[in-house]
């Protein structure tokens, strides 16, 4: 994790294992995604689309999404961003989306 201070508002990367910490230390009462990252296949992605919305919450599915073994994209679009990628695994996607968030908007 590693934040900082812009303009009143405190930006920086955040995983997603350390929401549920900075929730309750910081009494966070937004936080905004800079991106997604999601399977580079338009197949895969719908069907990984409509598990993460049918078991939302359910840890288990959620990992087992993470890790499957196919391309995957970064989409910045939210944040005025372009789409990166394809990587051939879901970390290097993710180092290339927190890469591009440390270059251009913090």
């Amino acid at each position: 994790m590693l934040l900082q201070l812009i303009n009143g508002k405190v930006q920086g990367v955040v995983h997603e294992s350390d929401v549920p910490l900075l929730k309750k230390v910081m009494s966070v009462t937004r936080m905004e995604r800079a991106g997604h990252v999601i399977p580079a296949s338009p197949l895969l992605r719908g069907i990984w689309e409509s598990i993460r919305h049918e078991f939302k919450g359910d840890h288990e599915i959620e990992e087992w999404c993470r890790c499957w073994a196919c391309e995957w994209v970064v989409d910045l679009s939210r944040s005025g961003g372009p789409q990166l990628g394809p990587f051939t695994d879901r970390a290097a996607a993710i180092r290339a989306e927190e890469k591009w968030v440390f270059e251009n908007l913090i």
